[in-house]
């Protein structure tokens, strides 16, 4: 069998997935289980299919066992802290990622506390959570190396505020050492709307960069070393991980006199990772990092080959730059619901200039104690990023405002391109099916009927209402922040924001439909109230009732900056629920 470490990768995925929906949704796991065991066993070699099982098996227990694992209420657990926002705290506790909540907590990032608090059970998969502990008591607070290192963080940060103004300083954090705490509103937004967000945040082609630096100054040995320190130092974000043991690999299968198969050496990675970090394949970055990866390790040399004629340089860079989309465009849109049509601007014009400044803002983090050294490097870094400020301002006037597509819209597109790649290979008949997949987008973006989704908004509830061809954010409260309304209106996808107080009127684009804002939303349909949506739920009347039925708003993690709660579909009077559930 041809890379066997692809096809083990992909059991272990479909473990962790089966035993994430067995515990949700127990009837997809059954068939997802089901699926794999049929398939794998008519189609392979019993041999092979039993290494393929142990693989599946070791991702369900993996799974199952990071997820499980429960803390008693009362009981002095010891606990990392990790992160910080207002009176939350995250933290890890025996390798399993915790919120915890407590007030007047005076903790510095990296130390451990000992605590007693109360549980309570409530899983993240994406950000791989596995409760909230909220605090009754701190007994101690220790430092340790892993504090060490975040003090350490914090005085390079501080040293680059004394040199240049905060915003540029946080860019240099989060290129160089992976903390985007400190990355403005305003910066995050426009780097979204350039498609290049990923650049500011510790990656796999940052420890390219610092890697082949280190291998031509300090040899192979010592730059695997010092790699790995980096790797460590910026937080072991899954990018990078995923790009350390890719380049180990690489040079040890040299040293060995092996031939380096890429797609076996992604594939390891991933199977090393998800073993310990199972909650990695519900998360967005680490998923986009290994398809940004699997796209340029499929499509570059196509892509590239069939821009022959572009000069290398720009060649180089505009194929790696759509090879790397390929994959990750249709992932993004389908859980971001955002599409950035400058990403190819962006790639070229911002991100050769952020290569630099990732390796004078390492050789500043090196040498910031040593006063001349690191001015020299701050004034070489001010100028660049002020170079950056200026051409973000171009390439944002040359940049088409940022898509919302929806998840059909995502969906059809991913088909549309696979089609394409299969026609391209003989199989004509494909060829019928993006026509198809056009026009049921084209009639998805139209609503012909009100539907209206729940969301939350930094914790606070605000409802979307769809009709016909606009879309409305509906508020009981101000959003202030003009960056905030930006990344509403295009991660939305709404037309504009509407604030509204109490026993406010709103009739849905001139129609008879109706919102009545009264201590909660109702909703009319020819002055008959059918749905209202208060706290968290929604009382309506549904097809199929005679009386109002009650949807309880679905789990979103409160840390989320956007998230869907519930959603409906008003036809004829008459209510449909498409998420939420039942009470």
């Amino acid at each position: 069998m041809k890379r066997p470490l692809v096809f083990y990768f992909v059991s272990i995925i479909l473990g962790i997935l089966t035993a994430a929906f067995l515990k949700n949704y127990i009837l997809i796991g059954a068939v997802m289980a089901a699926s794999f065991f049929v398939i794998m066993f008519f189609t392979n070699r019993k041999y092979f299919f039993f290494i393929n099982l142990c693989f599946f098996i070791i991702g369900f227990v993996a799974c199952v066992q990071y997820f499980n694992l429960s803390i008693q209420s009362g009981k002095l657990v010891s606990v990392r802290v990790n992160g910080k926002s207002g009176y939350y705290l995250t933290g890890s506790y025996k390798g399993r990622n915790i919120n915890i909540y407590g007030k007047n907590i005076n903790v510095k990032l990296g130390e451990i506390i000992r605590i007693k608090g109360t549980y309570e059970k409530s899983m993240d998969y994406g950000s791989g959570t596995i409760g909230t502990l909220h605090i009754d008591k701190v007994q101690s607070y220790k430092s340790d190396i892993v504090t060490e290192m975040y003090d350490i963080r914090s005085e390079i940060y501080e040293n680059y505020c004394s040199h240049m103004s905060k915003n540029r300083s946080g860019i240099i954090m989060s290129l160089c050492f992976g903390d985007t705490s400190n990355l403005s509103g305003d910066d995050k937004n426009e780097l979204k709307k350039l498609g290049i967000i990923h650049a500011v945040s510790v990656s796999g082609m940052h420890l390219a960069v610092i890697y082949g630096l280190l291998e031509k100054t300090i040899g192979l040995i010592s730059a695997i070393v010092v790699s790995l320190f980096y790797v460590i130092f910026t937080g072991c974000l899954p990018a990078t991980m995923r790009a350390f043991i890719m380049i180990f690999i690489l040079k040890l299968s040299v040293k060995v006199y092996k031939n380096y198969d890429s797609l076996s050496s992604i594939a390891l990675s991933g199977i090393l990772m998800l073993i310990f970090k199972p909650y990695y394949i519900f998360n967005i970055g680490a998923v986009l990092s290994y398809l940004a990866t699997i796209g340029i390790l499929l499509y570059y040399k196509k892509i590239s080959r069939a821009l022959y004629k572009l000069p290398q340089k720009l060649n180089e860079s505009i194929s790696l730059t759509l090879s790397a989309q390929v994959f990750s465009v249709p992932y993004a849109g389908i859980v971001l619901k955002t599409f950035s049509g400058g990403f190819i601007l962006g790639n070229l014009i911002i991100v050769p200039i952020y290569s630099v400044v990732i390796i004078l803002g390492n050789l500043g983090g090196l040498t910031y104690k040593i006063e001349p050294v690191f001015n020299i490097l701050c004034y070489f870094l001010n100028i660049l990023l002020k170079s950056c400020d200026g051409l973000i301002k171009v390439a944002l006037k040359a940049t088409p405002p940022m898509m919302y597509m929806s998840e059909f819209t995502s969906i059809s597109l991913t088909v549309m391109i696979f089609s394409f790649m299969l026609t391209i290979k003989g199989y004509r008949k494909f060829k019928y099916l993006p026509i198809l997949l056009s026009l049921g987008i084209i009639i998805n973006t139209y609503h012909y009927f009100p539907e209206i989704n729940c969301v939350n908004i930094n914790n606070k509830n605000a409802i979307i209402v769809r009709y016909r061809d606009s879309a409305d954010l509906i508020t009981n409260y101000m959003i202030k922040k003009k960056s905030q309304k930006e990344n509403m209106l295009s991660s939305l996808g709404v037309n504009r924001i509407i604030t509204v107080k109490n026993n406010k009127l709103l009739r849905i684009n001139r129609s008879m439909y109706e919102i009545f804002w009264e201590n909660g939303a109702k909703i009319y349909f020819k002055n008959r109230e059918i749905a209202y949506i208060s706290g968290d739920s929604i009382y309506y009347k549904g097809f199929y009732l005679h009386h109002y039925g009650i949807i309880k708003f679905g789990n979103y993690s409160k840390y989320s900056f956007l998230g869907v709660k519930a959603s409906i579909k008003v036809i004829n009077g008459k209510v449909l629920v498409f998420k939420g559930w039942e009470k």
